[in-house]
């Protein structure tokens, strides 16, 4: 188990700082090409994207702490329910990525309203496209590595909690058989021999299903105790 929280640490870790790298990258284009517009109108900006914070920094904060909260419980630090640790990070992750998302395009929205057609409208378009493409391929890339270690922990969990089945019994062999197998049991012995033992009574018999069945036991017997010859099997039947 310890592998799979040491990866599922790993990978949230690294995903943490591709958000915000991703963002970073975004915002230093934007910012580049901002550079060239007048002051009047990066202040105008400015605004427009000071009204759209409570929009994404709600979601942000969210983010954080499910994933804080999430690695805090799956650490054993939090109590909390041990199954609530994945699912906390996977949405804290996904609401860190809306955000991310969110945030570039209302920026890209107060570029397009205060300088529309300028360079740094189109680079703040195109930051909001890279951001919200990365942060789906890495929100795919999560679950793509997360949900097969989940499944490989419930299934190592499950197979040690489980108790050993106990082995069935084999069922014991059928002791009576039938004619064909009785002669099988007497090599070189002819059906009339094998009537002959079971009238002298050491070989019993039993009907079913109008066949005769012989117990195979008996005969075993008789043939570790010496099988008779037909003269004393007839010196009995005179008898």
């Amino acid at each position: 188990m310890l592998f799979h929280l040491t990866k599922l640490q790993t990978i949230f870790v690294a995903s943490v700082f591709g958000v915000f790298i991703v963002s970073a990258i975004a915002s230093l284009l934007v910012r580049r090409a901002a550079s060239r517009l007048d002051f009047s109108t990066l202040e105008r900006i400015a605004r427009r994207e000071d009204q759209g914070v409570a929009w994404w920094r709600a979601p942000d904060i969210l983010g954080i702490t499910l994933m804080l909260g999430g690695m805090l419980i799956i650490l054993g630090i939090l109590k909390a329910p041990a199954a609530w640790g994945l699912p906390s990070m996977v949405i804290g992750l996904f609401s860190l990525c809306l955000a991310t998302s969110w945030r570039a395009w209302l920026s890209r929205r107060a570029f397009s309203a205060e300088a529309p057609g300028s360079p740094a409208s189109r680079s703040a378009l195109w930051a909001a496209v890279i951001v919200t493409l990365s942060e789906a391929a890495l929100g795919g890339f999560v679950c793509w590595n997360v949900f097969p270690i989940k499944a490989a922990a419930k299934r190592t969990a499950t197979s040690a909690t489980k108790p050993a089945e106990k082995e069935s019994p084999q069922p014991e062999k059928s002791l009576w058989v039938d004619e064909a197998e009785a002669l099988r049991l007497l090599p070189g012995k002819n059906a009339a021999y094998l009537k002959a033992l079971a009238q002298r009574q050491d070989v019993r018999t039993q009907s079913a299903a109008g066949r005769t069945l012989y117990h195979s036991d008996d005969i075993e017997k008789t043939k570790q105790a010496g099988l008779p010859s037909w003269d004393e099997i007839k010196a009995t039947q005179k008898q």
